[in-house]
C-alpha cells in the first residue's frame, strides 16, 4: 500500500513537470529538473514492480538505484557549466559562497561512510551504491552554493533559491533514508520514503514560480 502511494505521488511529481516545463515552452535548466524527477519515477516504479512479482523490497543491491543516480546527475548538469558561469564570475565577491557550498557534499560523504558502516553490504554492493551516488556530492555542493550565493540583480539566482533549497533537501532525505535502511529503522525509513516524492513535488512547483518570476 505504501509504494503505491509513493509510485502515485511520484508520478504527480512527474506529470507536473511535464506540464509545465516540457508541454509549455522552459529554458533547459527546468528540463533537466524535470528528467531528475522522472528518473526517480522510474526507480520507484521499478522497485514497486519487484514488490508485485518478488515480494518486499530487494535485500541487495537493486539497478533501480541508477535511476536516482541519473537524477542526481540531471541535478548537477542543470546548475554545472553554463548556468553556473552566469551566476558566477570567478570574483572574490562569490568566493564566500564557493567555500561554504564544499560543506553539503562533506556532510553528505559523512552521511554515506555511516551507512556503510552501519550495514552490512558487500563491497561489490558498496561499490555500484557509490557510483549510483556518485553526482550526488557534486550536485549538493551547486544546489547549496546557489542558495547562498549574493544575486545583485535579484533575478537569476534569487527566483531559484527556493527550488535549490528543496533539491538539497531531497538529497539528503535521499542519504537519510539509505541510513535508515540500514540500521533497520521502518518507521524512520517509511517516513522518508513519502516524504522524498513530496519533496520533487514542492521542488517542481518551486522551480515553475521561479521560471515565472524569469519571464518577468
Amino acid at each position: 500500500m505504501t509504494l503505491a502511494i509513493e509510485l502515485i505521488l511520484y508520478l504527480i511529481a512527474t506529470m507536473l513537470g511535464l506540464f509545465f516545463f516540457i508541454y509549455r515552452k522552459s529554458p533547459l535548466y527546468f528540463k533537466l529538473l524535470f528528467f531528475a524527477v522522472a528518473c526517480c519515477l522510474l526507480e520507484e516504479l521499478y522497485n514497486f514492480v519487484y514488490s508485485i512479482c518478488i515480494g518486499g523490497a530487494a535485500l541487495t543491491f537493486s539497478f533501480a538505484t541508477f535511476a536516482s543516480g541519473a537524477a542526481f546527475a540531471f541535478l548537477y548538469s542543470a546548475n554545472f557549466g553554463q548556468f553556473d558561469s552566469f551566476v558566477d564570475d570567478g570574483s572574490l565577491e562569490f568566493k564566500n559562497a564557493r567555500a561554504i557550498g564544499f560543506a553539503a557534499p562533506v556532510l553528505l560523504a559523512a552521511i554515506f561512510v555511516l551507512t556503510i558502516i552501519k550495514s552490512n553490504y558487500s563491497i561489490w554492493h558498496i561499490v555500484l551504491l557509490l557510483i549510483c551516488k556518485l553526482w550526488a556530492f557534486f550536485a549538493c555542493y551547486y544546489h547549496l552554493k546557489h542558495l547562498i550565493l549574493p544575486d545583485k540583480i535579484h533575478f537569476m539566482v534569487d527566483a531559484l533559491r527556493p527550488c535549490n533549497l528543496i533539491c538539497l533537501v531531497y538529497i539528503f532525505m535521499n542519504f537519510l533514508c539509505d541510513f535508515a535502511r540500514a540500521i533497520s529503522a521502518a518507521a524512520a525509513t517509511k517516513i522518508l520514503s513519502l516524504a522524498m516524492p513530496l519533496c520533487l513535488i514542492a521542488m517542481i512547483i518551486a522551480a515553475e514560480g521561479g521560471l515565472r518570476k524569469w519571464k518577468i
